[in-house]
């Protein structure tokens, strides 16, 4: 791993907050303690137990946001990561290139405008994990499932990657491009990928049901099939030897060259 600049294991600005909600609660607490305290010895010990265990549970949930690191303008290169394991935590414009992620679990980590190159992230395991801005180049991406990722932002670009049988469904991802990408028998069931480009993709196989497809891009990608009863089309645009793929259903022969 090499730095470029900017500093690593800063804590996280989750790590602030915490304290300070664990302030609020120890002062409000300290408070019932004197008031039941002037009433009966009963509250006292009531209150005490419920003080105890807001210190071990606020403690807990502190330990937990100082390990989540902060770490920005980093270079990760040729990392086995199921061997040396990456902190959980939020990176943000740091570059990962050459590294092996496969079947590793990045659940709830945050990658805010990072890059991606050159990488195996085939089964990696992304729940509630935040995508922002991020950039995927020349990745192998076997079977990932977007559709867990942290909705909020949720964001990115893909550029010769192989993302066969990966999932988006239901997920919200406007604008997305996809550059000579493999995205066979992929899952685009539900999703919105509006204003969408698909620019020299294999589409073979890939999964599109109640899509919103509007304003969206095919015009070089090739071996689709929507169903444009099912799916929203307005406005989208296809070359003349892509439409056949909206006629799949209905198993017609067309002869391009007529």
């Amino acid at each position: 791993m090499n730095g470029t600049k900017g500093s690593q294991g800063d804590i996280s600005l989750l790590t602030v907050e915490c304290v300070f909600y664990q302030f609020l609660y120890h002062a409000y607490f300290l408070y019932v303690k004197q008031l039941l305290l002037s009433t009966t010895i009963l509250g006292y010990f009531i209150c005490s137990g419920i003080s105890l265990f807001a210190i071990f549970a606020l403690s807990y949930l502190n330990l937990n946001a100082i390990v989540m690191i902060y770490i920005d303008n980093q270079i990760f290169d040729k990392m086995n990561v199921s061997q040396t394991p990456l902190q959980k935590g939020e990176y943000e414009e740091c570059t990962f290139k050459n590294s092996d992620f496969s079947n590793v679990d990045l659940s709830e980590f945050c990658f805010i405008n990072c890059s991606f190159i050159d990488c195996n992230l085939s089964l990696v395991q992304l729940s509630e994990t935040a995508i922002r801005d991020t950039s995927f180049k020349g990745c192998k991406m076997l079977g990932i499932h977007f559709s867990v990722c942290n909705s909020f932002g949720l964001s990115f670009s893909f550029d010769r990657c192989l993302l066969d049988n990966s999932s988006f469904f239901q997920t919200k991802i406007k604008k997305t491009i996809f550059k000579n990408c493999q995205l066979r028998e992929s899952d685009f069931a539900e999703c919105d990928l509006s204003g969408a480009l698909f620019d020299q993709s294999d589409l073979l196989g890939a999964t599109f049901d109640h899509t919103n497809l509007e304003k969206a891009d095919f015009r070089t990608s090739f071996n689709y099939s929507i169903d444009p009863e099912t799916n929203r089309i307005k406005k989208a645009r296809f070359s003349t030897s892509g439409l056949a793929g909206l006629l799949d259903k209905y198993d017609l022969l067309i002869d391009l060259n007529a």
